[in-house]
């Protein structure tokens, strides 16, 4: 999926195909973070099956790990 689709069409893809993973720029977009804090947050052991995530994935992980800051990586 290009990089030119919106935040509200990308966040329709993630609730309309369940299976879909969702590269690190594209999660950037949806979760409304720098392409860094995701970055830091694979490093920092998010789920990142193949380099890809599901953003419901990276809110769970980051509800699991309410001290996750980028300094701790």
């Amino acid at each position: 999926m290009p990089l030119e689709k919106t935040v509200h069409d990308l966040s329709r893809v993630a609730v309309e195909e369940p299976f879909r993973l969702f590269n690190l720029n594209e999660l950037a977009q949806v979760l409304g973070v720098s392409g860094r804090f995701v970055t830091d947050l694979r490093d920092a052991g998010a789920p990142f099956p193949g380099n890809m995530s599901r953003p419901e994935w990276v809110l769970e992980w980051l509800r699991n790990h309410p001290n996750f800051t980028r300094k701790n990586k």
